[in-house]
Protein backbone atom coordinates (compact mmCIF):
# COMPACT_ATOMS: atom_id res chain seq x y z
CA UNK A 1 0.00 0.00 0.00
CA UNK A 2 2.74 2.40 0.97
CA UNK A 3 4.56 1.45 -2.25
CA UNK A 4 1.51 2.39 -4.34
CA UNK A 5 1.27 5.70 -2.57
CA UNK A 6 4.92 6.41 -3.25
CA UNK A 7 4.42 5.56 -6.94
CA UNK A 8 1.39 7.85 -7.07
CA UNK A 9 3.37 10.65 -5.47
CA UNK A 10 6.17 10.26 -8.00
CA UNK A 11 4.01 9.92 -11.09
CA UNK A 12 1.18 12.31 -10.20
CA UNK A 13 2.41 14.71 -7.51
CA UNK A 14 -0.57 17.06 -7.79
CA UNK A 15 -3.14 14.28 -7.42
CA UNK A 16 -1.17 12.82 -4.55
CA UNK A 17 -1.09 16.17 -2.77
CA UNK A 18 -4.82 16.62 -3.30
CA UNK A 19 -5.53 13.13 -1.97
CA UNK A 20 -3.36 13.83 1.09
CA UNK A 21 -5.26 17.06 1.78
CA UNK A 22 -8.60 15.26 1.50
CA UNK A 23 -7.48 12.44 3.80
CA UNK A 24 -6.06 14.84 6.39
CA UNK A 25 -9.21 17.01 6.25
CA UNK A 26 -11.45 13.98 6.62
CA UNK A 27 -9.42 12.74 9.56
CA UNK A 28 -9.49 16.17 11.17
CA UNK A 29 -13.26 16.42 10.66
CA UNK A 30 -13.80 12.96 12.14
CA UNK A 31 -11.69 13.79 15.19
CA UNK A 32 -13.38 17.17 15.68
CA UNK A 33 -16.88 15.70 15.41
CA UNK A 34 -15.94 12.85 17.75
CA UNK A 35 -14.79 15.37 20.35
CA UNK A 36 -18.04 17.34 20.00
CA UNK A 37 -20.09 14.16 20.29
CA UNK A 38 -18.23 13.20 23.46
CA UNK A 39 -18.76 16.73 24.79
CA UNK A 40 -22.50 16.53 24.13
CA UNK A 41 -22.76 13.09 25.71
CA UNK A 42 -21.09 14.43 28.85
CA UNK A 43 -23.40 17.48 28.78
CA UNK A 44 -26.49 15.30 28.35
CA UNK A 45 -25.39 13.01 31.18
CA UNK A 46 -24.83 15.99 33.47
CA UNK A 47 -28.23 17.43 32.54
CA UNK A 48 -29.93 14.13 33.29
CA UNK A 49 -28.14 13.99 36.64
CA UNK A 50 -29.62 17.37 37.56
CA UNK A 51 -33.09 16.17 36.54
CA UNK A 52 -32.67 13.00 38.61
CA UNK A 53 -31.49 14.86 41.72
CA UNK A 54 -33.85 13.94 44.57
CA UNK A 55 -35.62 16.87 46.19
CA UNK A 56 -34.24 17.74 49.60
CA UNK A 57 -37.53 18.74 51.14
CA UNK A 58 -35.91 22.04 52.00
CA UNK A 59 -36.11 25.14 49.90
CA UNK A 60 -36.38 28.86 49.72
CA UNK A 61 -39.46 30.80 48.73
CA UNK A 62 -38.81 33.32 45.96
CA UNK A 63 -41.31 36.05 45.11
CA UNK A 64 -41.68 37.24 41.53
CA UNK A 65 -43.75 40.43 41.05
CA UNK A 66 -44.55 41.89 37.65
CA UNK A 67 -47.08 43.94 35.70
CA UNK A 68 -49.13 42.20 33.04
CA UNK A 69 -52.53 42.74 31.42
CA UNK A 70 -53.32 45.80 33.49
CA UNK A 71 -52.59 44.31 36.91
CA UNK A 72 -49.77 43.72 39.31
CA UNK A 73 -49.20 40.01 39.79
CA UNK A 74 -47.18 38.28 42.50
CA UNK A 75 -46.27 34.59 42.53
CA UNK A 76 -44.31 32.71 45.16
CA UNK A 77 -42.29 29.75 43.96
CA UNK A 78 -40.15 27.39 46.02
CA UNK A 79 -36.58 26.70 44.89
CA UNK A 80 -35.37 23.36 46.23
CA UNK A 81 -31.92 23.49 47.86
CA UNK A 82 -30.86 20.24 46.19
CA UNK A 83 -31.73 21.55 42.71
CA UNK A 84 -29.80 24.75 43.35
CA UNK A 85 -26.80 22.80 44.56
CA UNK A 86 -26.88 20.47 41.54
CA UNK A 87 -27.09 23.44 39.17
CA UNK A 88 -23.98 25.01 40.70
CA UNK A 89 -21.96 22.16 39.22
CA UNK A 90 -23.74 22.17 35.85
CA UNK A 91 -22.15 24.16 33.00
CA UNK A 92 -25.21 25.51 31.16
CA UNK A 93 -23.01 27.84 29.11
CA UNK A 94 -21.57 24.85 27.22
CA UNK A 95 -24.82 24.84 25.23
CA UNK A 96 -23.58 27.88 23.31
CA UNK A 97 -20.02 26.70 22.71
CA UNK A 98 -20.70 25.55 19.13
CA UNK A 99 -22.78 26.61 16.13
CA UNK A 100 -25.05 24.91 13.65
CA UNK A 101 -26.17 21.33 14.33
CA UNK A 102 -24.23 21.08 17.59
CA UNK A 103 -25.64 24.28 19.06
CA UNK A 104 -29.16 23.09 18.23
CA UNK A 105 -28.46 19.76 19.92
CA UNK A 106 -26.92 21.36 23.03
CA UNK A 107 -29.56 24.10 23.40
CA UNK A 108 -32.36 21.61 22.84
CA UNK A 109 -30.91 19.40 25.56
CA UNK A 110 -30.64 22.37 27.93
CA UNK A 111 -34.24 23.50 27.36
CA UNK A 112 -35.60 19.95 27.62
CA UNK A 113 -33.75 19.59 30.91
CA UNK A 114 -35.34 22.77 32.26
CA UNK A 115 -38.81 21.81 31.02
CA UNK A 116 -38.53 18.73 33.24
CA UNK A 117 -37.07 20.58 36.22
CA UNK A 118 -39.00 20.85 39.44
CA UNK A 119 -38.53 24.61 39.53
CA UNK A 120 -40.04 25.26 36.08
CA UNK A 121 -42.94 22.95 36.95
CA UNK A 122 -43.58 24.90 40.16
CA UNK A 123 -43.30 28.29 38.47
CA UNK A 124 -45.60 27.24 35.62
CA UNK A 125 -48.13 25.98 38.17
CA UNK A 126 -48.20 29.35 39.94
CA UNK A 127 -48.56 31.26 36.67
CA UNK A 128 -51.29 28.90 35.51
CA UNK A 129 -53.22 29.67 38.68
CA UNK A 130 -53.05 33.35 37.81
CA UNK A 131 -54.32 32.57 34.31
CA UNK A 132 -57.20 30.49 35.68
CA UNK A 133 -58.13 33.17 38.20
CA UNK A 134 -58.11 35.90 35.54
CA UNK A 135 -59.76 33.68 32.87
CA UNK A 136 -56.95 34.41 30.42
CA UNK A 137 -57.00 33.28 26.80
CA UNK A 138 -54.08 31.34 25.36
CA UNK A 139 -52.66 34.57 23.87
CA UNK A 140 -53.02 36.46 27.14
CA UNK A 141 -51.45 33.59 29.07
CA UNK A 142 -48.43 33.68 26.76
CA UNK A 143 -48.17 37.44 27.38
CA UNK A 144 -48.29 36.74 31.11
CA UNK A 145 -45.36 34.32 30.82
CA UNK A 146 -43.43 36.81 28.71
CA UNK A 147 -44.06 39.71 31.11
CA UNK A 148 -43.00 37.61 34.11
CA UNK A 149 -39.57 36.88 32.61
CA UNK A 150 -39.14 40.34 31.07
CA UNK A 151 -39.61 41.85 34.54
CA UNK A 152 -36.46 40.13 35.86
CA UNK A 153 -33.70 42.79 35.89
CA UNK A 154 -30.98 42.49 33.26
CA UNK A 155 -27.62 41.81 34.90
CA UNK A 156 -24.81 39.29 34.58
CA UNK A 157 -23.87 36.79 37.26
CA UNK A 158 -20.43 35.63 38.30
CA UNK A 159 -20.58 31.97 37.28
CA UNK A 160 -21.36 31.86 33.57
CA UNK A 161 -24.78 31.02 32.16
CA UNK A 162 -27.33 30.16 34.85
CA UNK A 163 -30.44 27.98 34.74
CA UNK A 164 -33.99 29.33 35.37
CA UNK A 165 -34.00 28.43 39.08
CA UNK A 166 -30.78 30.38 39.55
CA UNK A 167 -32.00 33.34 37.49
CA UNK A 168 -35.20 33.73 39.50
CA UNK A 169 -33.44 33.02 42.79
CA UNK A 170 -30.74 35.62 42.05
CA UNK A 171 -33.31 38.06 40.70
CA UNK A 172 -31.31 38.91 37.58
CA UNK A 173 -30.16 37.50 34.26
CA UNK A 174 -28.70 38.24 30.84
CA UNK A 175 -30.42 37.69 27.49
CA UNK A 176 -29.23 34.09 27.19
CA UNK A 177 -30.39 33.14 30.69
CA UNK A 178 -33.73 34.92 30.48
CA UNK A 179 -34.41 33.45 27.04
CA UNK A 180 -33.73 29.91 28.31
CA UNK A 181 -35.99 30.60 31.30
CA UNK A 182 -38.87 31.81 29.13
CA UNK A 183 -38.28 29.08 26.52
CA UNK A 184 -38.58 26.40 29.20
CA UNK A 185 -41.86 27.93 30.42
CA UNK A 186 -43.26 28.28 26.90
CA UNK A 187 -42.39 24.72 25.85
CA UNK A 188 -43.67 23.41 29.19
CA UNK A 189 -46.99 25.13 28.48
CA UNK A 190 -47.13 23.86 24.90
CA UNK A 191 -46.24 26.95 22.80
CA UNK A 192 -44.40 26.36 19.52
CA UNK A 193 -41.10 28.02 20.39
CA UNK A 194 -37.82 28.83 18.65
CA UNK A 195 -34.64 30.41 19.96
CA UNK A 196 -32.69 32.92 17.87
CA UNK A 197 -28.98 33.41 18.40
CA UNK A 198 -27.57 36.59 16.82
CA UNK A 199 -23.85 36.07 16.14
CA UNK A 200 -23.08 39.69 15.21
CA UNK A 201 -25.09 41.44 17.93
CA UNK A 202 -24.20 38.78 20.53
CA UNK A 203 -27.83 38.48 21.53
CA UNK A 204 -30.38 35.75 22.17
CA UNK A 205 -34.15 36.08 21.76
CA UNK A 206 -37.18 33.84 21.25
CA UNK A 207 -39.96 33.36 18.75
CA UNK A 208 -43.46 31.92 19.03
CA UNK A 209 -45.47 30.52 16.11
CA UNK A 210 -47.89 33.20 14.99
CA UNK A 211 -50.97 33.58 12.83
CA UNK A 212 -49.99 37.19 12.12
CA UNK A 213 -46.93 39.01 10.74
CA UNK A 214 -43.72 37.19 11.57
CA UNK A 215 -40.06 38.01 12.05
CA UNK A 216 -38.13 37.66 8.77
CA UNK A 217 -41.08 35.67 7.35
CA UNK A 218 -40.20 32.72 9.59
CA UNK A 219 -43.73 32.16 10.84
CA UNK A 220 -42.62 33.16 14.36
CA UNK A 221 -43.24 36.40 16.25
CA UNK A 222 -40.19 37.96 17.91
CA UNK A 223 -40.02 37.94 21.73
CA UNK A 224 -37.49 40.17 23.49
CA UNK A 225 -36.69 38.90 26.98
CA UNK A 226 -34.37 41.61 28.32
CA UNK A 227 -37.00 44.35 28.69
CA UNK A 228 -40.79 44.82 28.54
CA UNK A 229 -42.04 44.70 24.94
CA UNK A 230 -45.02 43.44 22.96
CA UNK A 231 -44.89 39.95 21.52
CA UNK A 232 -43.81 40.72 17.97
CA UNK A 233 -42.03 44.01 18.74
CA UNK A 234 -38.48 44.00 17.34
CA UNK A 235 -35.66 46.45 17.95
CA UNK A 236 -34.46 47.72 14.53
CA UNK A 237 -30.93 46.48 15.22
CA UNK A 238 -32.19 42.89 14.98
CA UNK A 239 -33.84 43.54 11.61
CA UNK A 240 -30.51 44.44 10.03
CA UNK A 241 -28.92 42.08 7.54
CA UNK A 242 -25.92 41.94 5.25
CA UNK A 243 -22.18 41.53 5.74
CA UNK A 244 -22.16 43.56 8.96
CA UNK A 245 -25.14 41.91 10.67
CA UNK A 246 -25.49 38.23 9.90
CA UNK A 247 -28.98 36.68 10.21
CA UNK A 248 -29.73 34.83 13.43
CA UNK A 249 -29.42 31.09 13.87
CA UNK A 250 -32.85 29.57 14.52
CA UNK A 251 -33.24 26.62 16.89
CA UNK A 252 -36.59 24.82 17.16
CA UNK A 253 -37.50 23.84 20.72
CA UNK A 254 -40.91 22.17 20.42
CA UNK A 255 -44.53 22.95 21.25
CA UNK A 256 -47.64 23.28 19.10
CA UNK A 257 -49.72 26.29 20.26
CA UNK A 258 -49.67 29.49 18.22
CA UNK A 259 -50.02 33.16 19.14
CA UNK A 260 -53.10 34.55 17.37
CA UNK A 261 -53.02 38.22 18.43
CA UNK A 262 -50.20 39.13 16.05
CA UNK A 263 -52.42 41.26 13.80
CA UNK A 264 -53.44 43.38 16.78
CA UNK A 265 -49.81 43.87 17.76
CA UNK A 266 -48.92 44.84 14.20
CA UNK A 267 -51.64 47.49 14.25
CA UNK A 268 -50.47 48.81 17.64
CA UNK A 269 -46.89 49.05 16.41
CA UNK A 270 -48.04 50.86 13.25
CA UNK A 271 -49.95 53.32 15.43
CA UNK A 272 -46.86 53.83 17.57
CA UNK A 273 -44.68 54.41 14.52
CA UNK A 274 -47.18 56.89 13.02
CA UNK A 275 -47.41 58.76 16.33
CA UNK A 276 -43.64 59.04 16.57
CA UNK A 277 -43.43 60.35 13.01
CA UNK A 278 -46.19 62.86 13.71
CA UNK A 279 -44.36 64.03 16.83
CA UNK A 280 -41.15 64.54 14.85
CA UNK A 281 -42.95 66.50 12.14
CA UNK A 282 -44.73 68.75 14.62
CA UNK A 283 -42.00 69.38 17.17
CA UNK A 284 -41.13 72.88 15.84
CA UNK A 285 -44.71 74.17 15.78
CA UNK A 286 -45.18 75.16 19.46
CA UNK A 287 -42.56 77.90 19.03
CA UNK A 288 -44.16 79.04 15.78
CA UNK A 289 -47.58 79.11 17.43
CA UNK A 290 -46.25 81.57 20.00
CA UNK A 291 -44.13 83.80 17.77
CA UNK A 292 -45.62 83.79 14.27
CA UNK A 293 -47.59 86.79 13.09
CA UNK A 294 -49.38 84.82 10.37
CA UNK A 295 -50.92 81.34 10.13
CA UNK A 296 -51.00 81.18 13.90
CA UNK A 297 -54.16 79.04 14.00
CA UNK A 298 -52.55 76.50 11.69
CA UNK A 299 -49.42 76.40 13.84
CA UNK A 300 -51.54 76.02 16.98
CA UNK A 301 -53.30 73.07 15.39
CA UNK A 302 -49.96 71.43 14.61
CA UNK A 303 -48.80 72.14 18.15
CA UNK A 304 -51.91 70.36 19.45
CA UNK A 305 -51.14 67.45 17.13
CA UNK A 306 -47.71 67.22 18.77
CA UNK A 307 -49.28 66.97 22.21
CA UNK A 308 -51.67 64.24 21.09
CA UNK A 309 -48.90 62.32 19.33
CA UNK A 310 -46.66 62.43 22.37
CA UNK A 311 -49.52 61.33 24.60
CA UNK A 312 -50.19 58.39 22.29
CA UNK A 313 -46.52 57.40 22.24
CA UNK A 314 -46.44 57.57 26.02
CA UNK A 315 -49.62 55.53 26.39
CA UNK A 316 -48.52 52.74 24.05
CA UNK A 317 -44.92 52.63 25.33
CA UNK A 318 -46.11 52.62 28.93
CA UNK A 319 -48.49 49.69 28.45
CA UNK A 320 -46.49 47.14 26.46
CA UNK A 321 -47.53 44.42 28.93
CA UNK A 322 -51.25 45.09 28.28
CA UNK A 323 -51.88 44.44 24.60
CA UNK A 324 -55.70 44.03 24.93
CA UNK A 325 -56.13 47.39 26.66
CA UNK A 326 -53.93 49.23 24.17
CA UNK A 327 -55.70 47.72 21.19
CA UNK A 328 -59.16 48.53 22.53
CA UNK A 329 -58.11 52.10 23.34
CA UNK A 330 -56.77 52.58 19.84
CA UNK A 331 -59.94 51.15 18.33
CA UNK A 332 -62.05 53.58 20.35
CA UNK A 333 -59.74 56.40 19.36
CA UNK A 334 -60.17 55.48 15.72
CA UNK A 335 -63.96 55.39 15.91
CA UNK A 336 -64.19 58.62 17.93
CA UNK A 337 -61.61 60.74 16.15
CA UNK A 338 -61.67 59.60 12.53
CA UNK A 339 -61.28 63.14 11.23
CA UNK A 340 -58.02 63.50 13.14
CA UNK A 341 -56.49 60.38 11.64
CA UNK A 342 -54.11 60.29 8.70
CA UNK A 343 -56.13 58.15 6.32
CA UNK A 344 -53.49 58.30 3.62
CA UNK A 345 -50.86 56.80 5.94
CA UNK A 346 -52.50 53.39 5.94
CA UNK A 347 -53.21 53.66 9.67
CA UNK A 348 -56.99 53.67 9.25
CA UNK A 349 -56.93 50.88 6.70
CA UNK A 350 -54.90 48.67 9.03
CA UNK A 351 -57.26 49.37 11.91
CA UNK A 352 -60.34 48.69 9.80
CA UNK A 353 -59.05 45.18 9.20
CA UNK A 354 -59.15 44.57 12.98
CA UNK A 355 -62.71 45.87 13.54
Amino acid sequence: MRGRLRDLARQHPFRAALLAIVLVSALGFAIRESVRWAHWRAFDTAAQAVIDTPTSGHGRLVTLSFDALGKRHTVDVRVDDAELEALRHFRAGDAFAYRGFWRELFVGTLVDMQVESGFVENLALQLRRVADREHLSSDAYLELLVAAVQSIPYAAGDDGVRAPAQVVFDGQGICTEKSITLAALMVHEGYDTVLWSFPTQRHVALGVATAGPSYRDTGYAFIETTRPAFVGQVDPVYRSSGPIHRPPEQISLGGTKRYTAGAQVAFILRALDDARKSARRSRAYPVSARTASAHREEFEQHAADLVRARELVGFISGNVTDRPRVFEALRERFVGTLVDMQVESGFVENLALQL
